[in-house]
């Protein structure tokens, strides 16, 4: 699995160092999403497991 996927990480990660700065320029958006998506699973998951 990994052998099929590491093509893609490596263009992916080619194709995001060739657009570091839009990266920079949204990155407190980035990191903001990022909170909310670990917020939810904190909040869903230990809800889910007492029902």
């Amino acid at each position: 699995m990994l052998a099929a996927l590491a093509p893609f990480m490596a263009k992916m990660g080619v194709s995001a160092g060739a657009n570091l700065a839009k990266l920079a320029a949204v990155g407190p958006a980035l990191i903001l999403q990022e909170f909310g998506n670990l917020g939810t699973i904190f909040i869903s998951l230990p809800i889910a497991s007492l029902l």
